[in-house]
């Protein structure tokens, strides 16, 4: 998994460049985090635009600057603006100002009033004025050059950091004085805040700039990290000649109501087509037939109610249960859901009404079992958790829940994180805009049903359907289009992820 860091990890990771077994000093280091950002803009902007570099007065402008000279050096058009209204240059800023002017690269200093330059359309802008360094907002002199450049700029490239925004928590950050990136190059690793939905039109497109040095420090006390396609290769194994269906699992599906009969369906398809033996689909009664016709393999039990969930029975002879996929938030579901909670004492997953349910009834959370599973969207988790004021403090409420109750939460939406127990977060990088469509998050707890049912363990049964999830959605919107996305198409696209990753693991 790719680690997460903070500002201390960072500060930490450079420290030791300089102090290490390999000490190199930090003008040394300047360049190499400046070479390696510019190995990546030569890759994305490969034409002949002009290229203007705005830095500041101590590292990121020290970084800003040997980008300057070193785009100049291979003969980019390079105009460099310092902005040092405190005169005030950090050691490094210095040393790399007198290179730059010796190189013969346009460069003005403003210790004063900022006189803005002509930015024409085309244009590519290096914002160098603050990185992750950065500890408190942007104000005064500053925060003019960030008006200047959000208002005028049409591309904007970010050091590190888009200036202004803080490595994790912006709660009391201005969001006015932060600069509105269209890519951001961050140094080492990523950074929470580049996950988070509130930063978005500040951060763009991101991407990690590696500068060989995350692998000579080790770092402790991580609690953050982003799933790979590594962390699932080689562990979807093969399958036995000998097996039986009941080798992979009899699940039950505890999902819909009167008008919500798709979201069981969805669940229950997506479970078989995720690998499942068996399953059971709990239904209002008079609504077996839809299971029938449209899922062939899966067993139908019908309640006594033909709207609702009111009943459960003989629970304990299924290896994992789900319940919440269009379930309906009656008294009589509530109900029904804590005499669950009462007899089944495996990990359960817990989806849609059914943490609405929690909710409402908050004296059920005292009857989850250990390691259970739930999986909000942003609504649902406020609902349990209480509002949140931004991404980072719904998150951290999500993480204290977690903790709190021994449990996994799963907050969907762009960059899922899964909460563990533990306090770790584990980010997912696949998926895209076009799976917010209906069905989306039921396809996914039936997915996640079915590895758990297999016997997965709780976490890897989460991250492990999360992302292939997320993975079948991208492969649908690269054959397709993210618009016309279904959450049917992305349990199509099942078969098509295993194939990918079990040819993998053939090769290797």
């Amino acid at each position: 998994m790719l680690k997460i860091f903070d500002r201390e990890h960072i500060r930490n990771i450079e420290e030791n460049a300089r102090t290490g077994s390999k000490i190199i000093s930090t003008s040394t280091l300047y360049e190499t985090m400046g070479n390696a950002f510019c190995n990546q803009f030569n890759r994305m902007f490969n034409d002949q635009r002009k290229v203007i570099v705005f830095a500041g007065p101590s590292q990121n402008g020290a970084i800003a600057l040997a980008i300057a000279r070193i785009l100049f050096s291979i003969n980019r058009s390079v105009d460099a603006f310092l902005l040092n209204p405190g005169l005030s240059l950090s050691e490094e800023v210095t040393i790399n100002k007198t290179k730059l002017q010796q190189c013969g690269c346009y460069f003005m200093e403003f210790n004063s009033s900022f006189r803005p330059p002509r930015l024409s359309e085309n244009d590519i802008v290096i914002d160098g004025l603050f990185g992750s360094e950065l500890e408190v907002p942007i104000e005064g002199d500053m925060e003019h050059v960030v008006h200047y450049l959000n208002s005028k700029a049409h591309t904007i490239v970010s050091v590190d950091m888009p200036s202004g925004l803080f490595p994790q928590d912006n709660s009391h950050n201005n969001p006015d004085n932060i600069i509105r990136a269209h890519h951001t190059f961050t140094f080492h690793g990523a950074k929470l805040s580049l996950l988070l939905s509130d930063n978005e039109k500040y951060v763009g497109k991101w991407r990690v700039i590696n500068c060989g040095l995350e692998e000579d420090h080790p770092q402790k006390n991580i609690k953050n990290f982003i799933f790979t396609t590594s962390d699932l290769d080689n562990n979807l194994d093969s399958r036995g000649t000998f097996c039986d269906k009941r080798d992979f699992g009899h699940v039950a599906l505890i999902a819909g109501s009167q008008g919500m009969m798709g979201a069981a369906i969805l669940g229950a398809k997506a479970c078989m087509r995720t690998g499942s033996g068996l399953i059971t689909v709990h239904v209002p009664q008079g609504k077996d037939n839809l299971i029938h016709t449209t899922i062939p393999e899966a067993i139908v039990e019908t309640d006594k109610s033909p709207t609702h969930f009111t009943e459960v029975r003989n629970v304990n002879k299924y290896s994992a249960i789900a319940i919440g996929p269009g379930l309906g938030t009656q008294f009589e579901s509530a109900a029904a859901m804590e005499s669950l909670l009462n007899q089944y004492k495996k990990p359960i997953i817990i989806d849609a009404d059914a943490i609405n349910i929690l909710a409402s009834n908050p004296t059920l959370l005292n009857l989850l079992t250990p390691d259970s599973i739930l999986t909000p969207h942003k609504r649902e988790l406020d609902r349990l958790v209480g509002e949140s004021g931004s991404d980072y403090e719904r998150l951290r409420k999500a993480s204290a829940f977690a903790q709190k109750h021994r449990v996994y939460v799963v907050v969907k939406g762009a960059y899922t994180a899964t909460c563990l127990p533990q306090g770790v977060i584990i980010f997912n990088q696949t998926g895209n805009p076009g799976m917010a469509t209906a069905g989306s998050g039921d396809v996914l707890t039936g997915m996640m049903l079915s590895f758990l049912g297999q016997g997965f363990d709780s976490l890897t049964s989460a991250v492990f359907a999360v992302f292939i999830h997320g993975y079948a959605g991208d492969r649908y919107a690269e054959s397709n289009c993210q618009e016309s996305l279904l959450a049917s198409d992305i349990i199509d696209y099942i078969p098509v992820v295993f194939k990918h990753f079990k040819k993998l693991q053939n090769y290797y």
